[in-house]
């Protein structure tokens, strides 16, 4: 039976995801055998306005758990490697966006649900570095951060060089975007992780990868640290000039600050929010 035809029905989804998602969970091969389409009806329990029975509720929760531990388990084993970029969604929302790309995607339904989930989230969050996202502004020179910024790249590149991996072609000023707020205002994020080709060198290592931003307040007055942080993920959110400001979504490893959670599997998403004079600093999950 097509599955849209079967969403037309939630009481039929929802009883149908049970049957899937319980019998793939009590085998010996455990959930690591359940195809997409299983997990993506168990996941309609979730769906903003659908009829609910009395099972529903068990169904919606199987589907979150699944999907918390796949994230924790994609960050642990991938560390580090960008898959794709965090939006700060919950669970929940996370689940609709998977319902919703395999509904469109037939050929994903069949493949084992762990693959399905990071195909429908490349998808929808494909990473972009923070160079391709910022609108063109005064171009800000390695010099005229502060000297530490300088060592930083420098170090990291004699180590990419060491290695045969540097693919900065000797212009480490490609590891500076700027943005710009329309009052005078500036940040400049440092990213030494684009100077290397490979993640385990000197900006990177199993906790993710080291970057930094740094605020001018008025034009010619000296750049401050604003930021210095490890993080697997990175995501720039550039908001308009004078009406939103600008957004960093990040994760975090468990053990690392600011998550400090006893697991270093178990990450944390936040949101910072620059305000012109320092970040505001939201935990979303």
């Amino acid at each position: 039976m097509d599955m849209h035809h079967l969403l037309r029905n939630p009481c039929t989804v929802l009883r149908l995801a049970l049957v899937i998602a319980l019998a793939a969970i009590s085998t010996p091969a455990c959930a690591s055998d359940m195809p997409g389409a299983a997990l993506a009806l168990a996941c309609a329990g979730n769906v903003p306005g659908a009829k609910r029975d009395k099972k529903s509720e068990e169904y919606a929760k199987f589907c979150n758990a699944y999907i918390n531990g796949w994230d924790d388990a994609r960050i642990a084993f991938m560390q580090g490697t960008r898959t794709f970029c965090p939006s700060g969604m919950t669970v929940k929302d996370m689940s609709v966006i998977f319902l919703d790309y395999m509904m469109a995607h037939q050929d994903a339904r069949d493949l084992p649900a762990a693959e399905a989930l990071m195909l429908a989230f490349k998808d929808k969050f494909p990473c972009k570095d923070a160079s391709e996202t910022s609108r063109p502004a005064t171009k800000v020179k390695i010099s005229d951060l502060p000297s530490e910024v300088r060592k930083i790249a420098n170090d990291v590149a004699s180590e990419c060089k060491g290695a045969g991996a540097d693919q900065s072609g000797g212009d480490l000023e490609k590891t500076i975007s700027v943005y710009e707020r329309g009052d005078g205002k500036r940040l400049a994020i440092f990213d030494p992780s684009k100077i290397c080709s490979f993640r385990g060198n000197g900006a990177c290592s199993t906790g993710g990868c080291d970057f930094y931003a740094y605020s001018e307040q008025s034009a010619g007055s000296p750049w401050k640290k604003e930021l210095d942080q490890t993080a697997f993920d990175k995501r720039v959110v550039e908001g308009q000039q004078g009406q939103t400001p600008l957004k960093l979504f990040i994760e975090v490893r468990g053990d690392m600050p600011p998550c400090n959670r006893k697991r270093k599997e178990a990450t944390c998403n936040f949101e910072l929010t620059w305000r012109g004079d320092g970040f505001g600093w939201k935990l979303l999950r």
